[in-house]
């Protein structure tokens, strides 16, 4: 082997081990309760009261993470929602899983849900699809922690047939 076949051999070889280690699955500690910071947040076109509140409980059990959102004054398109707590159990394998949704208003049935979950380097990335109320419905959400570990940032993107929503959300790390 003459030195330009070696030099093109060990760069591909350097290569292949950048390429192998960027592929080993990593997770960020997200576990925590988190608190929405609504001055640091943007809601794209939703409109929160100054009243409303949300807090956000995440636990990790093996491959499984459960999401606990817990919101209070909620008001959507002028109705005032009862306070609520709802529970999301995200399996962590990439692979689409059947289940049940938040219903958008009290007393409406539970939508079926599609869910997919999986860490993308330190960012946990979810995908939600139902065909409920007002007919297909498609979510993006990528949750991941800010450099200090201080704040949870959740970023959103939906697609329905009432429109296309970007939200950027920040939570506060309780004690």
């Amino acid at each position: 082997m003459n030195r330009r076949d070696a030099r093109i051999f060990y760069v591909a070889l350097a290569l292949a081990g950048v390429f192998t280690m960027a592929a080993v699955p990593q997770s960020a500690n997200l576990t925590g309760t988190w608190r929405l910071d609504k001055k640091k947040s943007f809601f794209g076109s939703d409109h929160p009261t100054t009243a409303y509140q949300l807090t956000k409980t995440i636990t990790e059990n093996g491959d499984d993470v459960m999401v606990t959102d817990a919101s209070v004054h909620q008001v959507i398109m002028g109705f005032h929602l009862p306070d609520s707590t709802a529970t999301t159990t995200l399996v962590l394998n990439g692979e689409e899983r059947e289940g049940k949704g938040t219903p958008l208003f009290p007393g409406m049935p539970q939508p079926t849900v599609t869910l997919a979950s999986e860490w993308q380097g330190g960012t946990l990335y979810t995908t939600q699809r139902s065909n409920g109320y007002g007919g297909l419905s498609i979510s993006h959400t990528r949750y991941f922690l800010s450099s200090d570990s201080a704040e949870l940032v959740e970023l959103i993107n939906s697609h329905s047939t009432f429109g296309d929503v970007q939200q950027r959300l920040v939570f506060d790390r309780q004690k």
